[in-house]
């Protein structure tokens, strides 16, 4: 984490910026005026690669941190044990029948008779996007190629991906995107 500082004003109190150096997420956890502080973890702090003595310096002022997933808390607690009392799991919260509605409005490839689409950041340190290709390859070897699984989204890890479902020979199942303004635009309908 990269820390900024806000100098204080005549008419304002300074405050400091944390931001991730490599996602640049980032938060303000001191000179907040609120009655309790909530610190959100989307990440498996491991696989992350989290520093313990920052996190457990970082994570003092907030009351409650709050895990997107049992997984990711369970992660956590194990991580910062000393802050397990403060832990609880609130799921992300999508509206399933709009979910629905919207997967039918767009198509921004050619249909194949089964098609999956996932759109994740391309990092295979978090989201392991790797082992999807590891899955066509799979699926291929037992004789499925009826499909084809669209990966959508950029990140670090997406030219390395490229090159291991090419050396695969799986990139004829799968398409790995990057998510560009005209596809952020679009809605896609997908089979699954």
């Amino acid at each position: 984490h990269k820390a900024v500082v806000t100098k204080p004003t005549c008419t304002s109190q300074g405050y400091t910026t944390y931001s991730c150096t490599r996602c640049s997420d980032s938060y303000v956890s001191e000179y907040v005026d609120a009655n309790t502080k909530v610190a959100w973890i989307h990440n498996d702090p491991i696989l992350a690669g989290f520093d313990y003595d920052y996190c457990q310096k970082m994570y003092l002022p907030f009351d409650k941190i709050v895990c997107v997933s049992d997984a990711v808390r369970e992660k956590f607690n194990h991580f910062l044990p000393a802050y397990k009392e403060k832990t609880l799991t609130f799921h992300n919260v999508f509206d399933e029948e709009k979910v629905r509605s919207l997967a039918k409005e767009y198509v921004p490839f050619k249909k194949a008779e089964f098609d999956i689409v996932t759109i994740a950041r391309a990092d295979n340190k978090q989201k392991r996007i790797d082992g999807i290709i590891q899955v066509c390859r799979r699926l291929k070897e037992e004789g499925v190629s009826c499909f084809r699984w669209h990966v959508v989204g950029g990140g670090p890890s997406l030219e390395s991906n490229r090159a291991l479902a090419t050396s695969l020979g799986v990139d004829d199942v799968i398409a790995l995107k990057a998510l560009n303004k005209k596809l952020k635009k679009k809605r896609i309908k997908i089979s699954l």
